[in-house]
């Protein structure tokens, strides 16, 4: 019996097909990284990782990998990262305006230390003030923590989310009733003139 066998360059290339388009590099991530399932990676940037959302991009992640203990970061969190979306790098004053929220608690970057850490297997909502992104277009997304070496870069589909379409969408003109044409006015009468009285008979000599 012959059995078919794909070649080695097929599986491969069948392999790099299914590997989540997930990169996370750190100065410590051969030793910690080197034991993290692909499966898990993807799991940490789900396909609907990205959603277009009022005023900006809706980014979720989750942390499968071990809690972040955000308080013990040095220094003020806006110097310590680097965010860029399409190879473009946020502004201080948008990465000040970034909002995170996880089991029901919401914080900016300005006080996330009040959270202590971020627990691992919690889902974390980034709220991101971007807007020159459009829905079904690829987005990529660069963090960067350079003090620590850590870069986190992948590429979603932009979803559409809750009021997506707000900012974008004119409102579309309120149809007026059509307006029924003016009865015409009744032709006013002639004014009628007054019988004419038959002339009197002239009287018989």
């Amino acid at each position: 019996m012959h059995v078919n066998r794909a070649s080695s360059a097929e599986r491969v290339k069948g392999q790099a097909a299914r590997e989540p388009n997930v990169k996370i590099t750190t100065n410590q991530s051969e030793a910690i990284m080197s034991y993290v399932p692909k499966y898990i990676l993807k799991r940490m940037v789900p396909e609907d990782a990205l959603k277009k959302v009022k005023g900006g991009v809706e980014l979720k992640l989750i942390n499968m990998v071990t809690t972040i203990p955000v308080g013990q970061a040095p220094g003020d969190i806006v110097d310590l990262l680097e965010i860029k979306v399409n190879g473009q790098a946020l502004s201080r004053d948008l990465m000040n305006k970034i909002e995170v929220s996880w089991e029901g608690n919401k914080y900016t970057l300005a006080n996330i230390r009040d959270a202590g850490v971020v627990p691992v297997n919690v889902e974390a909502k980034f709220f991101v003030p971007v807007t020159d992104v459009k829905v079904g277009e690829n987005v990529k997304i660069e963090i960067n923590v350079p003090q620590f070496s850590v870069n986190i870069e992948f590429e979603r589909v932009l979803k559409a989310g809750d009021g997506a379409g707000e900012e974008t969408a004119a409102p579309k003109p309120v149809a007026k009733a059509a307006e029924k044409p003016a009865a015409p006015k009744p032709a006013a009468k002639a004014a009628e003139k007054p019988a004419a009285k038959p002339a009197a008979g002239k009287k018989k000599k």
